[in-house]
């Protein structure tokens, strides 16, 4: 599989709405190590688009987590022995298309 050259984690669901209601994603990949303060600024924002705000702000959280979903899946898929007999192919192709998707195969 390629490399994906997106940007790196954490990220992070800023606890910030603007005056639309939108809910940031912060890119923390630059953050002060030990200050706290994020000098990657925003990465994404996801708007209401007239979901509530609990539908926007688990949006957010489900987007702001792909980072670490991406990473986990990847160790996962390439630590397992090449023949997995074990595992439902079913969640095998569900898991090898979510990293082709996430990668732009």
């Amino acid at each position: 599989m390629s490399k994906s050259e997106f940007t790196p984690g954490p990220w992070k669901a800023r606890d910030y709405t603007n005056n639309e209601g939108d809910v940031w994603i912060d890119c923390n990949a630059f953050a002060c190590k030990g200050k706290g303060k994020s000098l990657g600024g925003t990465l994404a924002t996801v708007h209401k688009n007239g979901t509530g705000k609990g539908t926007m702000e688990a949006n957010a959280r489900l987007i702001a987590a792909a980072p670490d979903m991406y990473e986990a899946l990847k160790r996962i898929m390439d630590e397992l022995p090449a023949k997995r007999d074990w595992l439902d192919p079913v969640s095998e192709q569900m898991a090898l298309a979510a990293l082709a998707k996430a990668e732009g195969e």
